[in-house]
């Protein structure tokens, strides 16, 4: 009985080297999506690096991204794959004034993406970085520092740029946060009665999204009215 019990225990065990060797020598898999890309903010004057990644539904143990230099500017690990690992990131550069002291930190090229599931499987990735902007779109509606608008049915409208892949526009305050990813034929949006409140100030923003990925950003304030 008990030569049996060992046997069995044998087994297992080896049945289960042999199913994290069989996980281990299997060739890397796409990642669902990874992007790098640069957004620079007109009005303020800033500009800052963006790296995404996302799994479909296993969460990462590992994760790593390497410049076009070879240098890793990018690795998570995380210490317990019980914990189910993440499945997706948003990670952001801080954003200085001096534009080309970030450039020269992600230079152009081709970064690469390694992780690792918690069952083991292996992904990569890359994606090309490109230091060219898109236009900056021009707000047209509501004009600069207008006050007193309406909430029914408020329209903005902007500019449409030849370099446009989309357009985002956003409206937030402290308490309010919307987003929206347009087409580039789109260069109008009417926000419904009743979304914004009355008495408020609220920040637009219109970012131009070029085919590479990057971003520019121009915004400005306005405040709604009694109604």
């Amino acid at each position: 009985m008990k030569i049996r019990s060992f046997c069995l225990v044998i087994l297992f065990l080896f049945s289960s080297i042999l199913s994290y060797a069989q996980i281990s020598n299997k060739k890397p898999v796409p990642f669902s999506y990874v992007n790098i890309h640069l957004e620079n903010n007109v009005t303020d004057g800033d500009i800052e690096t963006v790296i995404e990644v996302r799994t479909e539904e296993e969460g990462l143990s590992k994760l790593s991204v390497i410049s076009p230099a070879g240098i890793s500017i990018l690795n998570f690990e995380s210490p317990d794959k019980a914990l189910m690992g993440i499945r997706q990131f948003r990670f952001e550069s801080p954003e200085p004034k001096n534009k080309q002291s970030l450039k020269s930190a992600y230079p152009e090229g081709d970064y690469t993406f390694s992780g690792e599931t918690t069952s083991g499987k292996k992904l990569m990735g890359i994606h090309k970085l490109s230091h060219s902007f898109p236009t900056a779109g021009k707000i047209i509606q509501p004009l600069i520092g207008v006050k007193n608008l309406g909430t029914a049915n408020l329209k903005f409208s902007w500019s449409a740029e030849n370099d446009a892949d989309s357009f985002i526009v956003y409206v937030e305050n402290d308490d309010f946060d919307f987003t929206l990813t347009l087409p580039a034929s789109k260069t109008m949006l009417t926000i419904p009665d009743g979304f914004l409140e009355p008495k408020t100030k609220y920040m637009l923003g219109l970012g131009t999204q070029s085919k590479n990925g990057n971003i520019s950003f121009v915004e400005q304030s306005f405040k709604t009215g009694d109604n």
